[in-house]
């Protein structure tokens, strides 16, 4: 009974964020630039759709670094999720932040995800 009552809930959101455990690529690639910085949020996601995004990570100066490998994605202690959102932010140099796009989605219960997307 429970089972089906949460299918028809979106998750509650994480409480704690990603972080960024390694680099994998350089810069400069697409928005991936000397100056920029990075952040990232994560969702819990099911059939009713997504939570809202959980806290970001601090924004991390990618320099010459691109693409990075996070760790620590949060799990939904609920078990209602079936999947994650990844969400990205980019810091421009010039103080402006670029528009929240969603990266990837994973599953449910990994606990890292490689960023691959320029």
């Amino acid at each position: 009974m429970i089972q089906q009552w949460n299918e028809h809930l979106p998750p509650q959101p994480p409480t704690t964020p990603a972080a960024i455990a390694a680099w994998n690529g350089t810069a400069p690639q697409g928005d991936w630039v000397n100056g920029s910085s990075v952040a990232y949020a994560v969702a819990f996601a099911n059939a009713s759709g997504p939570s809202q995004p959980g806290p970001w990570s601090t924004f991390a100066p990618s320099t010459v670094n691109a693409f990075p490998t996070l760790a620590n994605l949060p799990v939904d202690p609920l078990k209602m999720a079936t999947n994650r959102w990844i969400y990205r932010q980019f810091l421009k140099a010039d103080g402006t932040k670029s528009p929240i796009r969603i990266v990837g989605i994973t599953d449910a219960t990994s606990t890292t995800y490689q960023d691959t997307q320029p």
